[in-house]
């Protein structure tokens, strides 16, 4: 499931619901805002994280192999927040692996 770059937790989830007014049905799309304590890019790289992933994945309610998380289900997401400096060092040492791999991709592409 895809979140997308939404961030927040239990106890500073504002739940934003907008559905469009086009006469076809269209998908309800949530969102999570952050509030100034959380590090936006950190709570990226929790929701996009093989565990919380699962999680989100084991109260999703399915049909037609189409998976819908509620916003209510969605705001009882239990998920550790760090102290923000720790936040914020944590996503510096994330992008920098990242950069680390991008930069070692592109030598393999450029020797092969």
């Amino acid at each position: 499931m895809g979140c997308g770059k939404v961030c927040g937790n239990a106890g500073h989830l504002t739940p934003r619901v907008t559905q469009s007014a086009q006469a076809r049905p269209l998908p309800i799309i949530s969102m999570i805002r952050a509030d100034a304590a959380l590090n936006p890019a950190y709570f990226y790289y929790q929701l996009t994280s093989a565990d919380v992933q699962q999680h989100i994945r084991e109260m999703a309610s399915t049909t037609t192999n189409i998976s819908n998380v509620s916003t209510s289900k969605l705001a009882e997401l239990d998920v550790t927040v760090a102290p923000r400096t720790e936040q914020d060092r944590i996503v510096a040492e994330i992008e920098k692996q990242l950069t680390r791999l991008d930069d070692a991709v592109a030598a393999l592409i450029h020797v092969a």
